[in-house]
């Protein structure tokens, strides 16, 4: 059972290094310019689905969601009245049209800081 156990960690291992690996390769094709901003935005939707759809990933990301608003909520009494701050930092699909005005015209920077968040976020589980 132990084997089995140590399988299981070696695979979701393998998913996880394989999903922020994914991630560095969009920003380097993007950095390249092999892909523009939406075709690196795609990469990063994907990698997010990717990893929802493990289920042992997906319990862990929401734990460590979890954890991460516990301690804004701690640090800074997070206010959820208007949405989740902290699912619309790492989710991707959050962050079509919430570009903040000074990145206008230069989205895929933008994009490129929030896959640096997700990176840390999946390197986290």
């Amino acid at each position: 059972m132990e084997d089995k156990s140590q399988s299981e960690v070696s695979e979701l291992t393998v998913v996880k290094e394989g999903v922020i690996s994914d991630l560095g390769a969009a920003v380097e094709s993007y950095d390249g310019g092999d892909i523009d901003s939406l075709k690196m935005l795609a990469r990063a939707c994907n990698a997010w689905k990717k990893v929802n759809r493990n289920p042992q990933l997906k319990r862990k990301l929401e734990e460590e969601m979890r954890r991460r608003r516990q301690y804004l909520h701690a640090m800074a009494g997070l206010d959820m009245s208007e949405g989740d701050p902290v699912k619309e930092r790492y989710d991707p699909n959050y962050w079509v049209g919430k570009i903040p005005p000074e990145f206008k015209g230069k989205e895929g920077e933008f994009i490129k800081d929030k896959i640096g968040s997700l990176s840390n976020l999946f390197q986290a589980l």
